[in-house]
């Protein structure tokens, strides 16, 4: 196994970053269901109507998901050398 390149920048790459948020946020919702109920009731009314669990762990799946597509992406700011990398 060899790594990529450009691997010391992993900080840098969205799909690390997606999967990340996805995967914290799904855990986060599964292991303390109830914070969030407690969470939502520190908001206000317009806001904690609007936003369910079901919604957030929808989220957090999408952002795994998207993880594969920010890998194909070249991001602008990591310099030439990452090329076709995140």
């Amino acid at each position: 196994m060899k790594l990529v390149d450009d691997a010391r920048n992993w900080s840098k790459w969205w799909s690390i970053r997606l999967s990340l948020i996805g995967g914290f946020l799904l855990a986060f919702l599964e292991a303390y269901p109830h914070a969030v109920g407690h969470i939502f009731a520190a908001l206000p009314p317009e806001i904690s109507g609007a936003v369910s669990q079901d919604i957030l762990k929808g989220i957090g799946i999408l952002c795994i998901l998207a993880s594969p597509v920010a890998r194909v992406i070249r991001q602008q700011r990591l310099g030439d050398k990452t090329e076709g990398k995140d």
